[in-house]
């Protein structure tokens, strides 16, 4: 019975999950994990977890936000085979060779990259704890990177008796590929062979097909016939015990490789729990690197775990992965302990249903560790059980209507909710006539309130909108347009909505003579009520669009203010720049007059006539190198009132950095344009802009002088084989930045082969710069794989 249960239970979640739309959430997470375990996993929807562990899980997925900005990707395959592996691994005598040895040193690869990329950074406290209790197998790490190749062969280079052998190999078969082609051609020109043979492996051996009829005219040993008898393959005494020694070497090569497989799959048995925890660890970083490319699509945020709904700008994470998290209209939710229920009402299609799953979707997203789609600020309590009562629940099999379904699913909420429960109800009290559905309903939803739940209730009855002006509900309404006749999908808290039936039914052309006569059924208390909920959502709509208009003005104002902010940023580090290079201009200045006096002062006072003159040339050239070039307060920073402002001229307001553009004069003020901003100010308070004086020819030249000195230094090839991981990135960045300032079409950079964790380092974080056109390998013979070739746009 607690199986039958247990899977009626799992039955009915992915049935909840289907209504909400959860399970294309899990899809899309799905496909951002990259290890097959977790996208199996993911869709099964096996990721709710602990109360206790949820708060920590999204400010882990946090932390990998912010590591998936610098474009690396940290796990890059999906490991599918080795659990299988793993388990065969406890089975006595199991061998695994190349193919399964590089999968073991992918896993470790990976997780090394993963713990240096959360190590480096100590502001990755939630992912550092993750680790702080894993041990790195690195000797199995080492030896495994010793024998193994990046492109997963054996390196013969890391064993010298099978180096020896190898070359051994090659040596024999040179020389024995050479005789039976030598045999082979003197065979074709006496005509024993048929046009176009070429030698043949039989057993692993290397033999001639020679025409039967000849066979005995060679000393050879016959290894086989073709099927028509027509063809013998035969192996030429002179070469039988090159191909005797051959076959030793191989075998004995095989026997050395297999001691040596069984050894590092030894060693791997032995580290068991080390990889296993690997592997584990691995699977934990990929969800929550997926979580966090979920996140940065769907603009997620952690929130606050508290008591109580407050949504901020909350967003549908459906419509953001189907359209664009700017085209999705936000909306504001705050529900607590006193007003628990949010009664929903509105136009059919205005976004009531969408509000609704979008709440059943945060309750899921957040038990599974995931970013919600909202401001930060927000908050949402953790729920134990989610109820939802959703769409048409009629059973031909069980011969149930639309309202047994809902009635059967009520019963079930009445009995299984409490305080820990979010319910969720689309249009509640359908499927039956309005009249009595409405009080049924009503009546339920009281019951529900001594239960103390969370929810969200839509409905277009009066009964449960009169229910909504008192706790523990409040009533909410998604706008209409009603001169435009179009919903707004905006929702106003604390007011019904209408349905705008007649509204609807006029535009789609109901004779207007029936819609007056559907009015008078009404009673003039129910007439007069709709007309001020009619005229109270006109109001909310105009305001709604003032509020649209105001918020694109703020908009438009603040990116002006930015703008603003950036020039006076602009002008004070220019300032500041320009002061620095003037007073070591100037006091190289100083330094040469001095120098000059002070030969001048050395002279004996019947001295050299012509050094004296000398001196004095050059002084009154360095004086008028001064009066030139730094005429005024160009650069000594000396304030000089503006005397006669007029409009065009440059000025500064005292007190400030602000630079504008003089726009108009009257009386004692002034009006300058500053950044797209109007600024007015006294005359009195007006300074002369001193970098008006400065010659564009210094500015260029200091420019041109900077590019020259760094192009004098640049090489286009950077090597960084024997760089550690810390001294790499460094080292990149300042390298590339200068190929960028310089104008390079192309560079190199050298990595070396290796384990190829260098090389793919180098290329995860170049993938990330929009300025990068093309990365690839350089040419077989000058390096290969070893090197990248980075091409700029």
């Amino acid at each position: 019975m607690g199986l039958y249960s247990s899977l009626f239970s799992f039955i009915s979640m992915l049935g909840i999950h289907e209504k909400i739309g959860f399970d294309k959430i899990l899809e899309a997470l799905s496909n951002e994990t990259k290890v097959q375990k977790n996208k199996e996993d993911v869709l099964r929807g096996d990721l709710f977890l602990k109360s206790s562990e949820i708060q920590i899980a999204t400010l882990e997925v946090e932390e990998a936000l912010k590591l998936t900005t610098i474009g690396a990707t940290f796990v890059d395959k999906d490991f599918g085979s080795i659990p299988e592996l793993l388990t065969k691994l406890k089975v006595s005598g199991v061998v695994y060779f190349e193919p399964e040895l590089k999968q073991f040193l992918d896993l470790l690869n990976t997780i090394d990259l993963i713990l240096f990329a959360v190590n480096k950074n100590e502001e990755f406290v939630y992912l550092h704890k993750r680790f702080e209790n894993y041990e790195f197998p690195r000797a199995l790490h080492d030896r495994l990177n010793y024998y193994i190749l990046p492109n997963g062969e054996f390196n013969i280079e890391s064993h010298p008796e099978l180096k020896k052998i190898h070359s051994r190999i090659a040596s024999v078969s040179s020389s024995l590929r050479t005789k039976t082609n030598d045999l082979l051609s003197k065979l074709l020109e006496a005509n024993k062979v048929k046009e176009g043979s070429k030698l043949t492996v039989i057993n692993g051996r290397i033999v001639i097909p020679i025409k039967s009829e000849y066979k005995r005219d060679i000393d050879s040993v016959i290894h086989d016939e073709s099927a028509t008898g027509k063809t013998t393959y035969i192996e030429p005494r002179v070469v039988v015990e090159l191909n005797n020694e051959l076959r030793e070497l191989e075998i004995e090569e095989r026997r050395i490789r297999f001691y040596l497989f069984k050894e590092l799959t030894n060693q791997i048995y032995k580290s068991l729990p080390y990889v296993e925890d690997t592997f584990q660890k691995v699977l934990e970083f990929d969800l929550i690197i997926a979580k966090a490319l979920l996140a940065k699509r769907m603009g997620g945020v952690p929130i606050k775990i508290a008591n109580e709904v407050n949504l901020i700008e909350a967003r549908n994470p459906l419509l953001i992965l189907k359209d664009d998290i700017h085209k999705t209209i936000p909306f504001d939710l705050k529900l607590d302990t006193s007003r628990s229920i949010l009664v929903l009402s509105g136009p059919n299609a205005g976004g009531k249903s969408v509000l609704l799953k979008t709440i059943g979707l945060f309750h899921f997203m957040l038990k599974s560790g995931l970013l919600l789609p909202v401001n930060k600020g927000s908050q949402f309590p953790v729920f134990d059980d989610l109820f939802v009562d959703i769409g048409d629940d009629q059973s031909v099999s069980d011969e149930l209507s639309t309202y047994t379904g809902h009635m059967k699913n009520m019963v079930r909420i009445m009995k299984d909710s409490n305080s820990k429960s979010l319910v969720l109800l689309d249009e509640y009290g359908a499927g039956t006539d309005p009249e009595s559905g409405g009080k049924i309903a009503a009546e339920i939803l009281k019951e529900l309130f001594s239960k103390n739940i969370y929810g969200v209730i839509s409905t277009h009855y009066d009964e449960i909108k009169e229910l909504g002006n008192n706790a523990p509900c409040i009533n909410g309404a998604m706008q209409f347009d009603s001169d435009e006749l179009k919903p707004l999908y905006t929702l106003r808290l604390g007011v019904p909505g209408r349905s705008f039936a007649f509204e609807v039914a006029s535009n789609v052309g109901v004779p207007s003579a029936i819609l007056n006569r559907a009015r008078s059924r009404f009673g003039e208390e129910r007439l007069s009520f709709d007309e001020q909920l009619k005229a109270l959502n006109k109001r909310e709509v105009i305001l709604h669009k003032q509020q649209v208009e105001l918020d694109v003005k703020q908009k438009e104002l603040s990116q002006l203010s930015n703008q603003y902010q950036e020039l006076i940023s602009f002008y004070r580090d220019s300032k500041k720049k320009l002061m620095e290079k003037a007073k070591a201009e100037v006091s190289d200045l100083i330094f040469s007059t001095k120098k000059e006096l002070d030969s001048i002062k050395a002279l004996p006072q019947n001295g050299n006539a012509k050094q004296l003159s000398k001196s004095k040339e050059n002084i009154k050239r360095l004086e008028g190198e001064f009066n030139t070039q730094y005429k005024g307060d160009a650069y000594i920073g000396v304030e000089e009132l503006l005397e006669n402002p007029q409009v065009g001229l440059k000025a500064r307001i005292k007190g400030s950095d602000s630079v504008g553009e003089i726009i108009s004069v009257t009386n004692n003020f002034v009006e300058l344009l500053v950044g797209g901003l109007k600024i007015r100010a006294k005359k009195n308070a007006l300074l002369k802009v001193s970098v008006n004086n400065i010659p564009k020819e210094i500015i260029t030249s200091n420019v041109q002088n900077y590019k020259r000195k760094r192009s004098e230094q640049f090489v286009s090839e950077l090597d960084l084989r024997g760089k550690s991981v810390q001294e790499t990135l460094p080292l990149l960045d300042e390298y590339i930045d200068d190929a960028l300032l310089l104008s390079i079409n192309e560079v190199r950079l050298i990595h070396g082969k290796g384990t190829g964790v260098l090389r793919k380092l180098v290329r995860d974080s170049l993938k990330g710069n929009k300025f990068v056109k093309q990365l690839r390998d350089e040419h077989a013979d000058r390096g290969g794989d070893g090197v990248t070739i980075v091409t700029f746009i």
